[in-house]
């Protein structure tokens, strides 16, 4: 058996030593090419040498017309490094501090940058959320789709404010540093590279991809099909393909009704987690029916 330090080890490398391979990136960013026109793109949570978020826009540089690319690394060593790229030539300079987003020497560049597109550390992603919100930034980022309902983050999805990526919900092999090769279920891609299957990946982002998204209902309501919860005035929905087409009340339906949220369609209320997400008091508690606990849950209302 794996001994519990490196189950922790495998679980922490789960959330901030994944490294995201170029097809993921291009599968999402493609949507938003005319958005980088003119822009200063910072890469925060990555090294120049080994990442293909810095790759893709130095690559793409001139066709996506941006106006300078930054990148960051975080070093436990503090031997990070800042790579600034024109269009024409690559600078780079060894970093004072740490490289982390939170180091002062980061958010001088963050307050420079237009866009942050990178793949951030899991296990800071309501900090790091919170800092973009608070420096105003637009941004593009990867992470896990559970986050839709933390305290720090619900309230700006929303309010739409932060808005579900095209890409919600998927599953991602991500490249993998080989001293975990042992620890954790990998397999080697046709470039040679360690790589590991990761599910519930989402895209997140400040920016209109401009992907016209729409949940198709078929099912009608019955009392006998839908059970009210215990404590809420609200129909409990476990599948999002099984929202009744004509009920006009409040339902609690799993997080990925993100992935094809229209906002023309239906109203999102709040969720069954964090009191603090709510004004009203009456959102953000566990959601049960006969005593059992339900999974996270966003309580929507039809629009139509």
């Amino acid at each position: 058996m794996i001994k519990n330090e490196h189950l922790n080890k495998a679980k922490k490398m789960n959330n901030d030593e994944f490294y995201t391979q170029m097809e993921t990136i291009e599968r999402e960013l493609s949507y938003y090419k005319k958005k980088f026109e003119d822009k200063v793109v910072y890469c925060n949570s990555d090294h120049y040498k080994y990442s293909n978020f810095f790759k893709y826009f130095k690559d793409n540089f001139k066709s996506f017309g941006l106006k300078k690319l930054i990148a960051t690394n975080y070093s436990k060593s503090n031997i990070g490094y800042k790579a600034i790229y024109d269009g024409t030539s690559l600078h780079i300079e060894r970093l004072k501090e740490n490289g982390d987003f939170r180091s002062q020497e980061s958010i001088e560049l963050l307050k420079e940058a237009d866009l942050v597109i990178t793949n951030p550390p899991f296990s800071l992603f309501r900090e790091y959320i919170t800092q973009l919100i608070n420096y105003k930034k637009d941004f593009i980022v990867l992470g896990n789709i559970n986050a839709v309902t933390y305290i720090d983050i619900f309230p700006y999805i929303r309010d739409q404010k932060i808005l579900a990526g095209v890409n919600f919900n998927v599953s991602e092999s991500f490249l993998v540093p080989n001293k975990y090769y042992k620890i954790i279920k990998t397999k080697i891609n046709s470039k040679g590279e360690l790589v590991s299957n990761i599910p519930n990946i989402a895209w997140y982002t400040t920016l209109n991809h401009g992907v016209e998204k729409h949940i198709k209902l078929t099912k009608s309501f019955s009392e006998e099909d839908y059970r009210k919860y215990d404590n809420y005035d609200a129909i409990e929905v476990s599948k999002v393909g099984d929202i009744p087409k004509n009920y006009e009340g409040v339902m609690g339906v799993p997080v990925n009704f993100l992935k094809d949220y229209n906002p023309k369609q239906f109203k999102i209320l709040g969720s069954n987690r964090g009191i603090k997400q709510d004004n009203t008091g009456y959102f953000g508690r566990s959601t049960y029916i006969d005593g059992k606990e339900t999974y996270k849950r966003i309580f929507i209302q039809r629009v139509e």
